[in-house]
């Protein structure tokens, strides 16, 4: 787990806002899920890392990416798992819609900590992850895999992906183009962004240099190079 600013900019104002979301997020999660079940509320991703985007709008500074939490439970069947899934739904779209900006509720049984796989996502959420609710050593749990247990697949899956969001580019471009809207660009941007982003990711795992924070990723692609 990691602590300080949520952003990469670090600014207070942003802080303070993100920190009152996570609590109103908290609240919903322990409304929607009964404490039997509830084993604990994860932020992950940009804000998880501390390094989430910021816009400045005519209300301030506000998030700029959706907020991507796990809500890990425990003595769930799948029956109870599905019921949850269900509640939790609701208060996802509610709290989006509230707060203006997207949270993504996914639940996790407690079990898939431990059995959790040699991939990026995990290898990375061990590392850098927010505790919004539930013990602080929650994402211990999962296993403590190094860099080099991370398989080859992973870095065809990756580059798979990011050639994907290239070809919607592409397909936005061919059908849109000059009439292309202001939200068809800023998809054009972030998915872009996020393609050259994996690519770099996939060079650093194949040379053994990866890093989960993007502030550390020029120093390791420069070694690299």
């Amino acid at each position: 787990m990691i602590a300080g600013s949520y952003t990469a900019l670090r600014i207070p104002e942003a802080d303070t806002l993100i920190r009152a979301h996570l609590a109103e997020i908290r609240d919903a999660v322990r409304a929607a899920v009964p404490p039997r079940f509830h084993a604990g509320t994860v932020l992950f991703g940009g804000y998880g890392r501390g390094e989430g985007g910021v816009q400045d709008t005519q209300h301030g500074v506000r998030p700029h990416n959706n907020y991507d939490l796990l809500v890990v439970v425990r003595h769930a069947n799948r029956l109870v798992q599905k019921w949850l899934r269900r509640r939790l739904g609701p208060v996802s779209r509610g709290l989006g819609a509230r707060l203006g900006v997207g949270v993504d509720l996914s639940l996790l049984p407690d079990s898939a900590l431990d059995s959790a796989p040699a991939q990026i996502f995990w290898y990375d959420v061990r590392r850098m992850h927010r505790i919004v609710d539930g013990p602080e050593d929650l994402m211990e749990r999962i296993p403590a895999y190094s860099q080099q247990d991370i398989p080859g697949e992973e870095q065809a899956r990756l580059l798979l992906n990011r050639a994907t969001l290239l070809a919607i580019n592409r397909w936005i471009l061919d059908v849109h183009g000059p009439q292309a809207t202001p939200k068809h660009l800023r998809t054009l941007r972030k998915h872009t962004v996020k393609a050259i982003l994996g690519y770099g990711d996939a060079v650093l795992l194949a040379a053994g240099e990866y890093e989960v924070s993007y502030r550390a990723k020029p120093d390791a692609l420069a070694r690299v190079e």
